[in-house]
């Protein structure tokens, strides 16, 4: 009672076996020796200590969990527990008051939503704790380059003939990768800072590039809809900068994250591919650092033109994503878990981008579970994501990202 407001994790034992208990700050919490019961969603009633074990074999359902009380009750409170890969939330509490052919009338009961997690969610916390780092795991961010060049390897990406598009051209070592391995395709490159699209004009006229490979560079950024004087805080010329204002936010007096002196305009891209007669693409690249739900929506890929245009593309996951990010754009703003539903209601496939592989994932994976980290602004999944178009795709890429993902499970899965 005498700690601060906020979220705090406890550590106890039951049966000598970890179990992890997430309480919601404000709560009164006792501890006794609780005797436990539980009601299965089929209302059979199975007596004994909630154990480590019981709570593990869990299949996802509606449960109730009843507690013999030693002394005064448990105070009524919300509470949340994982164990391991397994999630419960606590609905309602109430006394139970049928009779004693249960607990009795001096038992607290609480009615359990438990959310198994898929084998998805399972192979990705197993490579999380395998490599003991999310940012070392088979889905960090350097994965997307060793994607794309998976793509190419395993693919007729670079024979389709058409351009490929790159949101966030950074330092370019993703349109060095591409001419690296796919020098005759077409790469469009835009950045909303202007000296990152300059510094890498100058590295394609010193190195003649121009007279070898075809890009083209804009110094515009992606977005819903095309802005202009958009202000951007982050160091100039870094890949970390972003379109938001840093001031009055938890990245304010950050040197890192102040104002830039210069401004960003932004155009969304299915208007953009219009007035250039793009009428499709090989494939996109979407890294604008916070900006992604804008640039997806800017592709309006609920018209089917624009499902033909980008049939393949992938963006950043990450923690701008996270609610309470100021580069995200607020609580309002579409969460990870939306984005993949709007994309999977679009005729998309989703696929987790690994360094060797990809895993197929849909909106399930994206909602809050352990799997997921927090760096302060609230729960996201890190990595980057690749939609394929069920019905516009072109079938060696399906085919490719499919079968790897099936036999990436079954392997990882057995293990």
């Amino acid at each position: 009672g005498d700690e601060s407001i906020g979220n705090w994790r406890i550590l106890a034992l039951v049966d000598e076996k970890p179990f992890q208990l997430f309480f919601r700050s404000g709560a009164e919490i006792r501890f006794s020796d609780n005797f436990f019961g539980l009601i299965s969603p089929k209302k059979e009633f199975l007596e004994g200590r909630l154990n480590a074990e019981r709570v593990q074999s869990l299949a996802t359902g509606n449960y109730t969990v009843c507690l013999k009380m030693v002394g005064a009750p448990l105070a009524r409170v919300t509470l949340g527990t994982h164990h391991e890969l397994t999630s419960i939330d606590i609905l309602e509490t109430y006394t139970y008051l049928e009779g004693p052919h249960l607990l009795g009338v001096d038992s607290e009961c609480y009615t359990l939503r438990v959310r198994t997690p898929s084998k998805e969610i399972k192979v990705y916390m197993h490579e999380k704790e395998h490599y003991g780092n999310a940012a070392l795991s088979y889905f960090d961010n350097f994965a997307e380059y060793l994607g794309i060049l998976r793509l190419i390897e395993r693919t007729e990406l670079c024979e389709l003939g058409l351009p490929v598009l790159i949101g966030g051209i950074h330092t370019g070592k993703v349109v060095e990768s591409l001419f690296s391995n796919c020098p005759q395709v077409a790469i469009v490159g835009f950045d909303m800072q202007v000296s990152l699209i300059a510094a890498l004009q100058l590295r394609f006229e010193a190195h003649c590039w121009r007279y070898t490979y075809n890009l083209t560079l804009h110094d515009v950024g992606w977005g819903e809809e095309a802005r202009s004087e958009l202000l951007i805080s982050g160091i100039e010329g870094s890949a970390t900068a972003s379109l938001f204002d840093s001031r009055g936010t938890s990245y304010a007096g950050d040197s890192n994250w102040g104002l830039q002196n210069f401004k960003a305009s932004t155009v969304a891209m299915a208007e953009f591919c219009r007035e250039h007669h793009i009428a499709a693409t090989a494939y996109v690249v979407i890294d604008v650092e916070g900006y992604e739900p804008k640039v997806i929506r800017g592709m309006h890929l609920d018209e089917i033109s624009n499902q033909k245009r980008f049939p393949h593309f992938q963006y950043e996951l990450g923690g701008s994503w996270a609610a309470r990010d100021p580069r995200h754009g607020g609580t309002s703003e579409w969460s990870q878990h939306d984005a993949c539903l709007h994309l999977q209601e679009c005729g998309y496939m989703m696929f987790m981008i690994g360094k060797q592989v990809w895993m197929e994932v849909g909106p399930e994976f994206f909602k809050e579970g352990p799997h997921m980290l927090d760096e302060g602004h609230g729960l996201f999944v890190q990595g980057n994501l690749l939609c394929l178009h069920s019905h516009f795709s072109h079938p060696s890429l399906l085919r490719a990202a499919q079968l790897s993902s099936r036999n990436f499970k079954s392997s990882m899965y057995d293990q």
